[in-house]
């Protein structure tokens, strides 16, 4: 049975078809694993600690019981990868957070969102590269670097995108700070010489700057 699989592999695909099936099985397996292998353990205290709480609670903080809720939905879902999605080292967390945060997202999920966007695009791109290898080889022959070169190099290019688009990001803002903080230099002194705080000043200087230089309002904020 299994020669007369390897031999369709081999009719259909070429020579590496076999090679091609095992690689497609073995990513679909991890995907399939990933859930299990990530999930969070559960704290068997948890549910006396959350006997405690307030079974309905309508304001924490002057927000609203339903945006708490959402809040927490949108953060539940990253926790339980958190292990797989954050680096371990203290320090490789607090640079990779100062990174976002110099990139525009400073959600406490940034990282965590960073990381799962950089798995899906190179899990995405490696399986196109291989439906791509397949459909190619199965036409004509093709040399094995090409084919390894036409699996790896999607892969690499999906993992390696969301990072291109934050340093991108970085540099950007960085820009886009220099170039306003004269202006906004120049706002705030006109602000405080009108007799406002420096607390008024800054915000005014906010709102003023939000339409041409976000990036620096928020700075500001």
């Amino acid at each position: 049975m299994l020669k007369s699989v390897n031999d369709m592999l081999v009719e259909t695909m070429g020579p590496l078809g076999p090679l091609f099936a095992v690689g497609a099985l073995g990513i679909l397996l991890i995907i399939a694993a990933l859930p299990t292998i990530m999930k969070k353990t559960v704290d068997p205290f948890s549910k006396f600690r959350d006997a405690t709480k307030p079974t309905n609670p309508s304001r924490r903080d002057g927000q609203p019981a339903k945006k708490m809720l959402r809040a927490g939905r949108g953060t539940d879902k990253l926790d339980k990868f958190a292990t797989f999605l954050e680096p371990k080292s203290a320090e490789e967390m607090s640079s990779a957070r100062l990174t976002m945060m110099r990139a525009g997202y400073r959600g406490k999920n940034a990282v965590r969102t960073f990381h799962a966007v950089q798995f899906i695009l190179g899990i995405f791109f490696l399986l196109v590269g291989i439906i791509y290898a397949i459909f190619a080889s199965a036409t004509g022959e093709i040399a094995t670097t090409t084919l390894v070169l036409v699996i790896i190099m999607p892969g690499a290019i999906g993992y390696y995108l969301p990072k291109y688009w934050v340093e991108r990001r970085v540099q950007s803002r960085q820009r886009e700070i220099q170039d306003g903080f004269p202006d906004a230099l120049d706002m705030l002194l006109v602000c405080v010489e009108a007799g406002q705080s420096l607390d008024q000043g800054i915000i005014r200087v906010s709102k003023e700057l939000s339409s041409g230089y976000p990036a620096l309002a928020e700075e500001f904020e």
